[in-house]
């Protein structure tokens, strides 16, 4: 009975969380309001949604993974194929004042969704990945008139940097 309660309460915690996150981006990107305030706000803004692009794409790697599996099972067996995930558009994220929730549209959070699962299931590389994923940052910035992009999946770019630094040295002893 106390847990049924606070299971509800910490949903009803996130309900309202997720109600102001929204508001928030909304906020930042529908205001003409150039003062300091509202740019601090757009860059909190933008920092929270790198996050959810992040974390958006890391799940989206691990559903599409399991996705891709069941899909195959289910044609092995020729049973109906699961229905297609669905990508979150709130996320609950770090930050330097603890946990809050950070939010994206739903059209963003599908193609992160989206480019994350084909990234796992090795249909683009690691490049593109990043490229489409860049472009979609780059989309929410333009929206919350930042003057300049903030980059997502740096744990990619670093793993691509490690990558190519080797193929270099292996070239190099190859020569």
């Amino acid at each position: 009975m106390i847990m049924a309660w606070l299971n509800q309460n910490k949903e009803q915690n996130f309900d309202s969380e997720a109600f102001i996150a929204k508001k928030e981006f909304e906020d930042a990107c529908n205001s003409n309001d150039n003062t300091r305030e509202m740019r601090s706000k757009r860059i909190t803004t933008a920092l929270r949604c790198r996050a959810v692009i992040d974390k958006t794409f890391i799940e989206g790697a691990e559903v599409y993974k399991k996705f891709s599996v069941s899909k195959l099972k289910a044609i092995w067996e020729q049973k109906p194929i699961p229905p297609i995930p669905k990508a979150p558009t709130f996320q609950t994220i770090k930050s330097i004042n603890g946990e809050v929730i950070g939010y994206i549209p739903e059209k963003y959070a599908s193609l992160v969704f989206e480019i994350a699962g084909n990234y796992q299931t090795e249909e683009i590389t690691i490049e593109t990945a990043i490229r489409q994923t860049q472009y979609i940052a780059d989309e929410i910035s333009k929206t919350l008139q930042l003057e300049e992009s903030f980059k997502t999946l740096n744990f990619l770019r670093d793993e691509l940097k490690i990558a190519t630094s080797q193929e270099n040295k292996i070239s190099r002893n190859k020569g």
